[in-house]
């Protein structure tokens, strides 16, 4: 299981990952980058290869990128039905980074590609920080002092195993003639459910926006450390709640800033 992440202010853009190539360069001429799902069966680092061969690397489209992958991905279809990647970069004469997520989907053999056009580009008049992540961080919720998400799923899936019996006792019931109030127990447990995911997906979101509020002064340096201190306390909880899931360390870690461009700061081929 690994896990990486991305957080974007004004500053830059930080994106770090547990597992080697799950973060890709486009070239030093670009601020472009490529955050892949590092869970992903896809040969990621071949496919982003391809792509910088058959491109001029003074520039970098997004259609083409796109158009490539219309092209390359179905001799994998094998691997996967859906992956999530996010394209981070600066537009021509920005001086804020942007983010596109992209979800690619594999349907008869055909790559279907839905680009998150409402996107997430880092404005003064819009949103002054960005933080979302691929992978397994899960402990999200305890990593940020609150354990509601951990208490909502322990009850999540209790809820599978009261709807079957719930069901259950309504056909038999059926079968009789079903009374009102088994009906009404039934439907109270459903909407019961719903509530708990509403309130998980609330609660979630609500995390994140306080995340999301501290990041808005992090200068780069900041980014880097907390991104490097999320990934690596996942690591650590999963390792505690599963000793026999090995213990990993953060081992890519790349900045994307107007000044810089794109920078390694963790690597381990390049032992930046």
């Amino acid at each position: 299981m690994a896990a990486a992440i991305l957080m974007m202010n004004m500053q830059g853009a930080v994106m770090a990952a547990d597992k080697d190539q799950t973060i890709f360069r486009y070239s030093d001429k670009v601020p472009f980058a490529l955050m892949t799902d590092p869970n992903s069966s896809l040969p990621w680092a071949d496919i982003w290869n391809e792509f910088r061969i058959n491109t001029d690397l003074s520039e970098c489209d997004l259609n083409l990128f796109e158009d490539h992958l219309k092209s390359s991905l179905p001799k994998h279809a094998n691997l996967f039905s859906r992956e999530i990647i996010f394209c981070v970069y600066y537009e021509p004469e920005s001086i804020f980074p942007v983010t596109h997520n992209m979800e690619i989907r594999m349907v008869n053999n055909e790559v279907i590609i839905n680009r998150d056009e409402s996107s997430y580009i880092i404005s003064p008049k819009g949103n002054i920080s960005y933080v979302n992540w691929l992978g397994d961080l899960n402990h999200m919720g305890t990593i940020l002092g609150d354990s509601l998400i951990e208490t909502g799923d322990v009850a999540r899936s209790v809820f599978p195993q009261l709807f079957a019996e719930f069901k259950a006792n309504a056909i038999a019931a059926a079968k009789k003639g079903i009374s009102k109030s088994e009906m009404e127990l039934y439907l109270d447990e459903r909407e019961a459910s719903v509530l708990l995911d509403c309130l998980l997906d609330k609660t979630q979101r609500l995390l994140v926006r306080k995340l999301d509020t501290a990041i808005n002064s992090y200068h780069i340096e900041d980014m880097v450390r907390m991104s490097e201190k999320l990934i690596d306390a996942e690591a650590q909880l999963q390792h505690l709640q599963a000793p026999d899931i090995p213990l990993k360390a953060t081992r890519e870690i790349a900045t994307m800033t107007l000044a810089e461009g794109f920078k390694w700061i963790k690597h381990s081929l390049y032992g930046a």
